[in-house]
């Protein structure tokens, strides 16, 4: 079992831990892992600035799958690596096999760190964490989870789940206020008791998509041929089967004979 990047399981004096946990790699290319990427490298750059024994300190932790081309190491924050299947199998028992060992990695690295706080934002992430709180001594952790998608993307039956492990979270952050209204007019949240309380955070990704270089677009023009008149289409995200790759030719030529 890999756990690199494990260097000191006790916080720093005057210091609170947060628990990001994840069931892809976080650097396998993606806006989940980037952002969260992010929000350590935020945490950490925050503790620098502070140095204020007033203020609390945190100390961001990610548990994910082993790393695909990196070393925990190269990252400014810890990493606590568990050994998982590719999560994309087709065949159900695979899944329901690497479903079940992710629960059981879960439970024990939570153990092993007890956090403060745990954070989650993927969705089979909370599902997997909402069963690890069925072990003992698991529940009693708080945690959050924030929504980076849409409420009408999930099926009934993740909703279900969703919805009997987020009434016991400390709260949901959605990224934008349309997913949270989305959210709000569900029967799920409007029924309960206890209305989960939802909070909206514009999301983040990475600071390099905050810098745009005129001249990139003018040089990526001319390197194809493209005039400025040229009407250009740009397609991004990333390859798998529910984002249908296979239909893009289709598309361009389609658009290309329409004029």
């Amino acid at each position: 079992m890999s756990e690199t990047g494990v260097k000191n399981n006790n916080k720093p004096d005057g210091s609170r831990k947060v628990v990001y946990l994840m069931e892809y790699p976080i650097d396998l290319p993606g806006g989940g892992q980037m952002s969260t990427r992010t929000l350590c490298e935020g945490i950490i750059a925050g503790a620098e600035e502070l140095r204020d024994p007033e203020r609390t300190i945190w100390e961001p932790v990610v548990i994910c799958p082993a790393l695909l081309t990196h070393k925990a190491e190269d990252y400014p924050f810890r990493i606590l690596e568990y050994k998982a299947l590719e999560n994309r199998e087709d065949a159900l028992i695979p899944r329901l096999i690497n479903f079940a060992g992710r629960i059981r990695h879960f439970a024990r690295l939570i153990r092993q760190e007890k956090p403060d706080l745990i954070h989650v934002s993927m969705s089979e992430s909370l599902l997997t964490y909402g069963f690890s709180r069925l072990l003992p001594g698991l529940s009693k952790y708080p945690f959050i989870y924030t929504d980076r998608g849409l409420c009408y993307g999930y099926r009934r039956h993740t909703k279900l789940l969703m919805r009997a492990i987020l009434k016991r979270s400390e709260g949901m952050i959605c990224t934008t206020q349309y997913n949270k209204d989305l959210w709000v007019k569900e029967e799920m949240i409007r029924s309960e008791k206890r209305p989960i309380k939802i909070t909206v955070i514009p999301n983040t990704i990475s600071e390099v998509f905050s810098r745009y270089e005129e001249g990139k677009r003018e040089l990526m023009r001319k390197r194809f041929g493209l005039s400025k008149e040229d009407f250009v289409i740009g397609f991004a995200g990333r390859i798998s089967e529910e984002k249908d790759w296979g239909f893009v030719p289709v598309l361009v030529k389609a658009l290309k004979e329409a004029g």
